[in-house]
């Protein structure tokens, strides 16, 4: 995929969680992610995936938390952070935030972790964005 951007610096700022919040979409979740979660939460992975996501076609997502906040978002913090979803790693490499360069410039507004930490190249961009199909 041809990049908008390239050498973008980027740190997840874990008590940010401005991603989390009022978020509108669906944070897909993988069957690995889900065994994952409930490990770490102490539960039987069925319990998890009944009581904590839904089916969209063929595929489940995280149920929404309150405020349509991440289910998971507590005290400005993700209290999953250490096995939250890829879906959720990738962030603000998303497909929706790469596809022009004004979409980047507005994704820099809303994200304070751009522009800090680690540098990635559009190859290692791309690379984050494979991982998520």
């Amino acid at each position: 995929m041809k990049l908008p951007v390239d050498n973008v610096y980027f740190k997840c700022l874990q008590k940010c969680a401005l991603c989390c919040s009022n978020t509108n979409g669906f944070v897909f979740i993988r069957s690995s992610e889900a065994e994952e979660i409930a490990e770490y939460l102490g539960m039987d992975k069925e319990f998890f995936v009944n009581h904590f996501t839904r089916a969209i076609d063929d595929r489940r997502i995280l149920v929404d938390g309150q405020d349509d906040d991440c289910l998971f978002l507590e005290d400005y913090g993700c209290s999953i952070y250490e096995v939250r979803p890829a879906q959720c790693r990738a962030y603000p490499f998303w497909p929706e935030n790469l596809k022009s360069i004004e979409r980047w410039e507005q994704t820099k507004t809303e994200c304070p972790g751009i522009g800090r930490g680690q540098r990635y190249t559009s190859f290692e961009i791309n690379e984050i964005l494979k991982s998520q199909k």
